[in-house]
């Protein structure tokens, strides 16, 4: 009998072992691609996903800066940010963080927030490259190696559910003085901001931010296929969420409440 309880306490803690080396297969990770490059010279920050075929259609995350790099700004005072090539989310917008600060300044902005999707389009994410910033190594940066952080990543499916898989990794900048070859500089454009409203659309819980999976329940309202979320999503209360209310919403996202 004592054998017998070990050997089935053993095969419960193998399948409990195996459950959660499945969930970490199916994570939703996002990270970046390395980067080496000297003080001073201006490079592709690119952000790669990989979503493991688990339904993620959005997300949203923040691109931490530190002293070593930070992402450029383009004439509107938008991140010089765009999508992959590949990938198209008419939703989708760059903003800096906090709300408000001065990207030409060092030290001024502490992060770049992105926030992705589509109003129409909620098929799955693709895996590979997600994202491109253009950013510049500190001309004073010393060699060395530097952390590239996001924060705050998370993922929603087609019905505006979180995914609980996801996770964020550290990148690497590797700042060389002496480089056998230059890198190769982007020039992405930036998405129009939507200008802002008195209430904070969209924020159907009240914790006064707006979260990706509650713009995407926005978009399946807007479309018919589900109920309206919240009073705060039809801040006109005609009974509908219209186009204007979920720009509306996708701004508060990006720039806060």
């Amino acid at each position: 009998m004592k054998i017998e309880g070990v050997t089935r306490l053993g095969i419960a803690a193998f399948a409990a072992l195996g459950w959660g080396v499945v969930s970490a297969l199916h994570a939703q990770v996002v990270s970046f691609e390395p980067i080496t490059a000297p003080p001073g010279q201006v490079v592709t920050l690119t952000v790669v996903y990989s979503g493991e075929g688990r339904g993620g259609v959005a997300a949203q995350f923040e691109i931490a800066l530190n002293d070593a790099i930070t992402i450029l700004a383009i004439g509107s005072g938008q991140p010089n940010c765009q999508l992959a090539p590949d990938l198209a989310r008419a939703g989708t917008g760059f903003a800096f963080v906090p709300a408000g600060c001065s990207p030409e300044v060092l030290g001024s902005c502490t992060a770049v927030r992105a926030l992705i999707f589509d109003f129409f389009d909620r098929t799955p994410l693709p895996d590979g490259p997600l994202l491109r910033c253009a950013a510049v190594v500190a001309p004073d940066a010393a060699e060395g190696v530097y952390p590239l952080v996001i924060r705050g990543f998370k993922v929603a499916d087609s019905a505006g559910r979180l995914l609980p898989e996801a996770r964020s990794e550290d990148g690497v900048l590797e700042v060389r003085r002496v480089l056998p070859t230059p890198t190769a500089t982007a020039s992405p454009t930036a998405t129009p901001t939507p200008a802002r409203t008195p209430e904070c659309t969209g924020d159907c819980n009240g914790d006064g931010t707006v979260t990706i999976e509650e713009i995407v329940r926005m978009v399946a309202a807007a479309q018919g296929e589900s109920p309206l979320p919240c009073a705060w999503a039809d801040v006109n209360r005609d009974g509908a969420v219209t186009i204007e209310e979920i720009l509306s919403a996708v701004n508060f996202a990006l720039n806060g409440c």
